[in-house]
Parts: structure tokens; C-alpha cells; sequence
């Protein structure tokens, strides 16, 4: 066992970690910084749902930001029941190895990871084609680059006298990577 996970294990909630995991009545937003025990709290809150809602691992979405903080939350998880099996009777044990069974199957993703398999589950409702894939950040850069200079192109073309002029001015490299940057700035503003 490796010295996080043992630390993991015997980690006692502070009281507003206490409030994060155990409120399961209303939604809550947790706000931290790195390494404040958001992944933390979100296990306990995890497990906190299997103890006392009595669903099962197919009953719950996590969603984190990061597909290594998704795979840290599933591992603590898979940690922490491994401990739970460790302690608990007969009976608890028999629930506690059924959701160490479905974790591998258990929706603990991001954003991007459980969009994709709604869409993948439900192609028809959406209208969209079943065998979609999705760009990864290399690819949706090359896709940006080619679009700003087709439209740069098309623009110059058809004689758009402000495109024209600042192509003239600074160049058509300089304009094309100005526009890729100014479409990166305001979607990540969320415009």
C-alpha cells in the first residue's frame, strides 16, 4: 500500500468536509485550492451516497475536470472499499464487494467523457451520427488554424477591404495567429 493511500485511509474529515460529504439533501458546489482534499471529500461524499442512499455504483456521476483526476477519485474509491471490506460484517461485505465489482463500469469522468458516452448511448435523440469521435486538443488546434485560414483566404478573395488591410499591415501569419488566439481567449470566457 503506498503511503498516500495510507494517509488517505486515515485522514479524518474537518468539519466543512464533514458538511460536503454528508450533505446528500441539496447540491453543493466544493471550491478549494490544490491540495486543499477536494478528491478527498468527493470519495467520502461517494461513498457516503453507497452507505446511506443504499443505491448502487450505476446511481452516481462524478465528474471532475481531469481524466487523471478522474482515475485518482476512481482509485481512492477502489481504495477505500478495499478498506471497508477489511472491517466490515458479512453482510456489508456482500454490498461493499458488489460495488467494488461495477466501479471499473461506475461514472467517474469528465465533462467532456460523460457527454460523450450520453451522446454514444442516445445518438438518435441527439441527431447526431453514432460513430462520432472526438478531437483531442492536437486535433481541434489543427481543425482552428485550418478554419481562420480558409476564412482569411475567402475574406481576401472576395476583397474585404478591413481583412486586406491588416493582412497588408501585419502580415497574414501574424493576423491568422492573432485570430486564433483571440478565438481561444473568448471561448474560454465562454463567448
Amino acid at each position: 500500500m503506498d503511503r498516500q493511500t495510507s494517509t488517505t485511509q486515515l485522514r479524518e474529515l474537518k468539519p466543512e468536509q464533514k458538511i460536503a460529504a454528508h450533505t446528500l439533501d441539496r447540491p453543493l458546489s466544493v471550491t478549494a485550492g490544490p491540495g486543499a482534499g477536494k478528491t478527498f471529500v468527493l470519495v467520502e461524499r461517494y461513498l457516503e451516497i453507497l452507505r446511506s442512499k443504499k443505491v448502487s455504483v450505476d446511481n452516481i456521476v462524478a465528474i471532475t475536470f481531469t481524466n487523471r483526476a478522474a482515475n485518482e477519485m476512481r482509485q481512492r474509491v477502489r481504495d477505500r472499499i478495499d478498506a471497508l471490506l477489511r472491517t466490515s460484517n458479512e453482510k456489508e461485505r456482500q454490498t461493499w464487494l458488489r460495488h467494488k465489482r461495477t466501479l471499473e463500469g461506475g461514472v467517474i469522468t469528465t465533462i467532456h467523457g460523460f457527454c460523450s458516452r450520453l451522446l454514444r448511448e442516445f445518438p438518435v435523440e441527439a441527431d447526431i451520427d453514432p460513430q462520432f469521435v472526438l478531437l483531442d486538443e492536437h486535433q481541434a488546434a489543427m481543425l482552428l488554424e485550418a478554419v481562420v485560414e480558409e476564412a482569411l483566404a475567402d475574406a481576401i478573395h472576395h476583397g474585404n477591404d478591413a481583412i486586406v488591410n491588416f493582412t497588408q499591415g501585419v502580415g497574414r501569419p501574424a493576423l491568422a495567429n492573432a485570430l486564433v488566439e483571440l478565438h481561444r481567449k473568448y471561448r474560454g470566457e465562454g463567448l
